[in-house]
């Protein structure tokens, strides 16, 4: 009976094919991670009852500020 000896070449393609899988796969959980996954604790608003209050120093013509004229 003969002996059959399978010896394939030292270049694996499936594991680099694998590897290549792997790293589309965590670049795209990153991703979503990054950009999906905050924005899905939002509301979408702010609450109803929030009242923001500005006040601006009116502008005082009456002094000789820098840059006036007299």
């Amino acid at each position: 009976m003969a002996t059959i000896v399978n010896n394939p070449g030292n270049s694996d393609s499936g594991a680099t094919a694998g590897l290549v899988v792997a790293l589309i796969v965590i670049v795209a959980v990153a991703l979503i991670a990054f950009f999906i996954w905050p924005g899905l604790g939002n509301s979408g608003g702010g609450d109803a009852d929030t009242t923001i209050n500005v006040e601006v120093p009116a502008l005082d013509s009456g002094s000789a500020g820098a840059g006036a004229t007299q």
